[in-house]
């Protein structure tokens, strides 16, 4: 989202610079649901029993958080219809920028690192010959014999005495077509090829082996977990051309660290003692937090709740969410997380200190893009706002046709019956913010009993 930003700055936003006049509703300001409710929209249910035919009709795993992305697909569904029963298409600039956030964040800070970037350069550097010539960069081919550390001992053995006898035979000009015979895939086709990398990036038999050899030579057998390689370190003028952006790109980097760990440091940045639960129990459910104000972080300038958190997860596109390495990591992976999410927020901070605003021409874009999204959602589902009109006299009335063409739509949908209507997260968060809903966990434990049931 941020483009080349995304070393120094993930998604995010400060509640500052973007704070919507709307009250956000609460997931459970409706009354608490029976088990038999699995969610509800204004007054349309979601019954435990419809889910389990979903979830077998789908063949979806008995997981709570497989279901759960489910419902939370037909919530945001009949959200759309609610507002389209309402002739609601959130067009208000407030509601629109409460849902761009990420996008509004990415590219204010973007253009915030745009101005400080000359300043993270470094100003001098040793040649990149030089800076070779002492080990600050390594490159290497390697031939691979794999075996398991524990391996019987005839099989290391043999593996040994198979690494051995290539290391008779091959040389510095015959290494690449020996690396024919690696058992590495990754490297194997390339020569053995292991490209430019730094201190402590590979095993420490393999980084000392390769240290102690000079530029052009090839290394006796050495062994490490992964089995018996025998090292080819590369001279300088194999290396030259992709050396000097590697060095530019490493040291750049390294400045951006510095800078974010001076910024953190000076902003007196405390963590609660529970942050990494809380952050794990969001990763899990980060729409059971929408509105959960417990403090998870402090810094000089703001405060991080559990509810911000929670919209920082669910902003990430599903393929690069964070969400499953938090869950399934230990306490280090939430709080390295939260510490990037503050690192953000102190960012956005310093980007309103600075002035920084988007034009008029970018924002009316991202409201642009927005609108679409809605309009296209609500055409894929039959329930556009104009037709609506014509169908009921009263709101009341449209809201029971609108839920009823998006419940008749998700069937066709989870039997590939229908195209896939995106309600992207810039306009689901605005929905949310905008109308009533439910999502009850005893439902959707009663749906997978059901449907493990019929199984």
């Amino acid at each position: 989202m941020c483009g080349r930003v995304v070393r120094i700055v993930a998604i995010g936003m400060t509640g500052a610079a973007l704070a919507s006049g709307c009250a956000e509703r609460p997931p459970s300001a409706a009354p608490k649901l029976s088990a038999d409710i699995v969610a509800t929209v204004g007054e349309r249910e979601l019954t435990a029993e419809r889910m389990a035919t979903v979830i077998n009709r789908g063949e979806l795993p008995l997981e709570a958080p497989a279901v759960r992305n489910v419902v939370e697909l037909w919530l945001f569904y009949q959200l759309a219809g609610l507002a389209a029963a309402h002739d609601d298409s959130l067009a208000m600039a407030e509601e629109m920028d409460a849902g761009l956030w990420a996008e509004l964040h990415g590219q204010r800070v973007q253009a915030y690192y745009d101005r400080i970037a000359p300043t993270l350069r470094p100003s001098s550097a040793a040649p990149p010959a030089q800076r070779y010539a002492n080990g600050d960069v390594l490159a290497a081919r390697h031939i691979l014999v794999q075996v398991g550390v524990d391996a019987p001992d005839a099989l290391l053995a043999a593996s040994k005495d198979k690494a051995e006898r290539i290391r008779t035979q091959v040389t510095a000009a015959t290494f690449a077509r020996f690396a024919e015979q690696s058992d590495d895939e990754a490297t194997r086709d390339k020569g053995g090829d292991l490209g430019l990398f730094g201190e402590n990036e590979m095993v420490p038999e393999f980084e000392e082996a390769l240290r102690a050899l000079a530029p052009g030579d090839v290394s006796d057998v050495v062994r490490s977990p992964f089995g018996f390689h025998v090292i080819y370190r590369k001279r300088f003028d194999e290396v030259r051309g992709a050396l000097t952006e590697f060095l530019v790109q490493r040291d750049i980097a390294a400045s951006e660290l510095t800078y974010l760990e001076a910024m953190e440091a000076a902003s007196a940045v405390a963590l609660s003692q529970n942050a990494a639960s809380v952050t794990k129990a969001v990763a899990f459910d980060p729409l059971r937090f929408a509105t959960d104000s417990q403090v998870v972080a402090t810094f000089q300038g703001g405060t991080l709740t559990a509810a911000r958190l929670a919209d920082w997860m669910s902003a990430y596109p599903v393929r690069g969410s964070p969400r499953p390495s938090i869950m399934r990591g230990t306490d280090s992976v939430a709080v390295l997380f939260v510490r990037e999410v503050i690192r953000n927020e102190l960012l956005s901070l310093k980007a309103d200190s600075a002035g920084i605003a988007l034009d008029d021409a970018r924002l009316n874009d991202l409201r642009s893009s927005f609108r679409t999204n809605l309009g296209a959602a609500w055409t894929t589902m039959g329930v556009e706002p104009v037709t609506l009109r014509d169908s009921a006299s009263t709101i009341r009335g449209r809201e029971e046709v609108a839920g009823a063409l998006v419940d008749a739509y998700f069937d066709r949908l989870t039997q590939n019956q229908s195209p896939y209507a995106d309600v992207g997260y810039p306009v689901r968060r605005a929905l949310r913010r905008m109308y009533p809903f439910a999502v009850n966990d005893a439902g959707i434990l009663r749906a997978i009993e059901l449907a493990g049931a019929s199984r």
